[in-house]
């Protein structure tokens, strides 16, 4: 009674839906790889269930009889190839455990984007991604494809003909739930307690103890990782590069620089990477604060596949953190990738229960107040200390990412879209960082629908592009590269204005996209300034880009770049 929030939620029972594709999983892995993958399916599924905590369902979405959710069930068989056609499968399936009292609670996604495909999404800032590869409308009854309902994870494999990766990653959820199955007494459960505190007391005596957390950023922006990353760890505990190397083994002599530069990659159980990355290439990279000029190269090598999970010297894998969390661009682009060309597929072949990252263009902040991936990341991280299992912890974070930005401005504009769509979750939705001794926070849906959130259009139009920058602007961006991007000097320059509404008509957006229901209260006025810059660098090029948002009276009150 005195809490009456509770009447708006839902009270059904929640399900959690394994779903892939019968035709694709064949197509990619043969008849044989299939049978062998549906083996470990069905092993996950009865795992799951016997948790005690949610039923579970295996879910194929072209072939709802092989493996029936309910003998009741009548459902129809989907395109696996067509995205919307998969949606419009979960949302049949969500409103058939609907009729007897059931609900999707969370999802989990079998393959990659050759089994189940990736929403391609409107781009709605001006940069290098066409569209947005986006798992968010896997997790919502409607076009809203901003506001998660249920959280969603994606195991996916790798491009490769060769099931074993798959295999592994269904085995690792698998044995982790089989390890929960048995409900604990009060005494157990005290145990548990006391023998987590004397670990970690001996560990503080010993001065030995692995650090609970990783942090690893570049130095341009440390500012701003070091506001999100002592959510979780001690901030004089984080690396950053330059000048810092992660790597498995240092294979130069420790002396001089070498020692300040070369880091074997430490035990963590959480992971916290703002670093560089590129869609054409394995590896992440640091970059150098233009304001503290030091020599060596502006984007250092930071990360690579193969720094991941190595050996510790006995012939046993190192541990890995259990959950990783990389504001680097295109840190979870997985297209056409092989568990060695890719750092977060090799986080989850290597023991990651979850990984979040973007499968584009990100973008953050350069120090406070936090924004975008930053603003997100920080969210995700105190969620998860709650106790919320990484995909819920995921799902809040960016609902609550939205609303603070609708505090802030009143509505989402480009660079809070792209976060919102581009973040996603490889791995399994209800992992944990660790073992709760408690019972498990629940997951929570509301009876109706969420709302669309309001959103701005701040694309440039091509009439916009061929006037000149005021001299007004041009003087105050000046000021503003001068003092936080240095590096930015020679950028390429260009100006738009935030638009309520958007006819797209010369281009794609979310907000022409979605119509009149996502205009905001009041007209926006401002403007948005996009600086972009090309560096060559030894074998790749990277991409820099800052958006400055100018209010009416042309002070800057936003500042982002890209990752």
């Amino acid at each position: 009674m005195k809490k009456p929030g509770l009447s708006n939620l839902d009270g059904r029972y929640p399900v959690y839906v394994i779903l892939s594709s019968r035709s694709a999983l064949e197509r990619q892995y043969t008849q044989k790889g299939f049978a062998m993958i549906d083996l470990e399916l069905r092993a996950l599924q009865e795992a799951l269930a016997r948790t005690g905590r949610w039923d579970a369902i295996l879910f194929y979405v072209d072939d709802p009889e092989l493996a029936p959710a309910r003998p009741t069930f009548s459902l129809r068989p989907a395109v696996p190839t067509d995205p919307w056609e998969v949606k419009l499968g979960l949302a049949d399936l969500d409103a058939a455990l609907g009729a007897q009292g059931e609900m999707i609670g969370s999802v989990l996604i079998i393959g990659g984007p050759q089994v189940i495909p990736f929403h391609m999404l409107p781009n709605p800032v001006d940069d290098d991604d066409q569209l947005v590869a986006s798992d968010n409308p896997y997790a919502t009854r409607d076009e809203n494809y901003f506001i998660p309902e249920w959280p969603v994870g994606r195991l996916p494999g790798d491009a490769s003909p060769d099931p074993a990766s798959l295999l592994s990653t269904i085995r690792q959820v698998a044995q982790h739930h089989r390890s929960q199955t048995q409900a604990r007494s009060w005494r157990q459960k005290m145990w548990l307690r006391l023998s987590q505190a004397l670990v970690s007391f001996y560990a503080r005596l010993s001065r030995q103890s692995p650090p609970p957390a990783l942090g690893y950023s570049a130095a341009i922006w440390r500012r701003a990782s070091l506001s999100v990353y002592r959510t979780i760890g001690e901030p004089r505990a984080m690396l950053v590069s330059p000048p810092v190397q992660l790597q498995s083994e240092c294979p130069l002599p420790q002396d001089g620089n070498n020692k300040a530069a070369c880091h074997i990659f430490p035990t963590a159980r959480l992971g916290y990477f703002n670093l560089h990355g590129l869609p054409d290439a394995a590896e992440w990279f640091g970059q150098r604060d233009p304001t503290e000029p030091e020599p060596g190269d502006d984007f250092p090598l930071a990360l690579r596949p193969e720094d991941i999970g190595a050996s510790n010297g006995n012939g046993k894998p190192k541990p890995t953190p259990l959950v990783v969390f990389s504001e680097a661009c295109y840190g979870a682009y997985i297209q056409e990738k092989t568990v060695e060309e890719s750092i977060c597929l090799k986080f989850i072949a290597s023991g990651a229960r979850a990984f979040v990252g973007s499968t584009g263009i990100s973008y953050g902040s350069i120090s406070t107040p936090l924004i975008a991936a930053d603003l997100l990341g920080r969210a995700f991280w105190s969620y998860l200390r709650e106790g919320f299992p990484a995909g819920e912890a995921l799902r809040r974070a960016k609902i609550y990412l939205t609303r603070e930005m609708h505090s802030r401005q009143g509505y989402l504009d480009g660079e809070d879209q792209k976060t919102l769509i581009s973040f996603m979750l490889l791995g399994d939705p209800m992992a944990e960082a660790v073992e709760q001794p408690r019972t498990h926070k629940a997951v929570l849906r509301q009876i109706h629908q969420p709302h669309q959130p309001h959103t701005v259009c701040d694309r440039m139009v091509p009439a916009a592009a061929s006037h000149a920058v005021p001299p007004e602007i041009l003087k105050q961006v000046k000021s503003v590269v001068s003092s936080y991007l240095p590096g930015m000097k020679d950028a390429s320059l260009s100006l738009s204005e935030e638009r309520a509404a958007c006819t797209g008509n010369d281009h794609n957006c979310p907000t022409a996209q979605l119509g009149s229901k996502t205009i905001p209260e009041s007209e926006p006025n401002r403007q948005v300034v996009v600086l972009s810059k090309k560096v060559a660098c030894a074998t790749h090029t990277h991409t820099q880009i800052a958006r400055l948002t100018l209010d009416a009276q042309g002070k800057l009150v936003k500042l982002v770049v890209s990752r």
